[in-house]
């Protein structure tokens, strides 16, 4: 977006020239807004009013209602009002590379919608009359899969990988999905859900394969399976990556133990906005989690058993504190222990207290328990 300087830089040059016409003779008796047409005598008068009374907004494209990012990887339908842009003049539309051709703004979504395929880059102007202007580049990645393709990966997954993962399995679903040729983005999001969860728990090794690496893995594997709300083997694997990486908001993941651990969580904190919709009409068979993962929700299903409790509190407490749990494990067990427990004062709540005091989600949860320490205390 142009700035106040660079503008500021345009009405010195248009100066200099009327400088020029006064020493050649010629004189000018008042420079005007180029947008509006208000009138002054000074050109840094004309500079400061376009800042304050016509700002130049960046333009903006949304989809569904909610701001795009620079790039949008698109894998439903698209319907032609379901796109939408603001503060912009032109469009800039090109596919896969090739030849650029304007597109009206009120027509941008019927052509996105027309684009089965392909890389679509988007770039939006806001032109301003006095010539100064601003652009955004959005980049569609466009791969709409064929059901019957979604049926076969997920066909594939069933048959292919339990609940106790290895990295044979995870090698024969890669190889049965490759007919499915239209999801192929769908099933290697899948195959990068199932690598990461064995890099978590040490049973694939090798260059890139390293424990400290499979939350990107995840990140990204996430970053497609989102794009599925209404399948359930993506939703169940999304859920437990955002489980894994402590990002509770979301659609249930149809994973029971795991959406009853969820909701526990979720209770420390009115800032989470997780929804807990029905069940979809297509059953889930199974989906791995990691060994990390089923120790918490192992714990978390004994927390609620008045016999265990106490001893589950006490595995989690342990938990949290092994060397080899991940950070976002251990904030996990010592957030469930803090709910468990909000009437005890002994030391190793309150450790686990103290450990989640500047954690984003739970640290207001960590507070509270540690005043409530303090007074049970005394």
């Amino acid at each position: 977006m142009p700035t106040y300087g660079y503008l500021y830089d345009r009405f010195h040059e248009h100066q200099a020239s009327l400088d020029e016409a006064e020493t050649s003779g010629a004189a000018l008796s008042a420079a005007s807004c180029p947008v509006c047409g208000w009138s002054t005598d000074s050109w840094q008068e004309i500079g400061e009013h376009l800042r304050t009374e016509h700002p130049l907004g960046a333009p903006q494209l949304l989809v569904n209602g909610r701001p795009c990012a620079s790039d949008k990887a698109v894998r439903r339908p698209l319907s032609a009002g379901a796109v939408c842009v603001m503060n912009t003049t032109t469009i800039d539309f090109s596919v896969d590379g090739g030849p650029s051709t304007s597109v009206d703004a009120a027509e941008v979504g019927e052509a996105l919608a027309a684009v089965g395929t392909g890389h679509v880059q988007l770039v939006l102007h806001n032109e301003r009359a006095d010539g100064a202007s601003a652009a955004r580049a959005v980049v569609f990645d466009i791969r709409l899969a064929d059901v019957r393709d979604l049926d076969a990966v997920e066909s594939a997954f069933d048959e292919t990988v339990s609940r106790r993962l290895t990295p044979s399995e995870a090698d024969s679903f890669a190889e049965r999905s490759l007919t499915a040729t239209t999801a192929h983005s769908y099933a290697g999001a899948l195959h990068k859900f199932l690598i990461a969860l064995l890099q978590k728990d040490g049973r694939i090794g090798g260059s890139g394969l390293e424990l400290s690496k499979y939350p990107a893995r995840m990140n990204e594997a996430l970053h497609e399976l989102s794009q599925y709300p209404d399948r359930p083997l993506a939703r169940a694997a999304a859920g437990v990556i955002r489980f894994n990486i402590n990002l509770f908001g979301g659609l249930a993941s149809g994973i029971p133990e795991l959406d009853r651990c969820v909701e526990q969580l979720t209770r420390s904190s009115s800032d989470l906005d997780t929804n807990h919709p029905e069940r979809l009409p297509s059953e889930l068979k199974s989906c791995p989690v990691d060994d990390a993962t089923d120790a918490i929700l192992q714990a978390s299903a004994d927390l609620d058993e008045p016999r265990r409790s106490r001893a589950a509190c006490t595995q989690l407490v342990r938990f949290a504190s092994a060397v080899d749990t991940a950070p976002a494990d251990a904030v996990k067990a010592r957030a469930l222990v803090l709910l468990a427990s909000p009437e005890s004062a002994s030391d190793e709540y309150r450790h686990a207290a103290e450990a989640l005091v500047h954690d984003p989600t739970f640290g207001g949860l960590a507070e509270t328990r540690l005043r409530s320490f303090g007074k049970l205390s005394r």
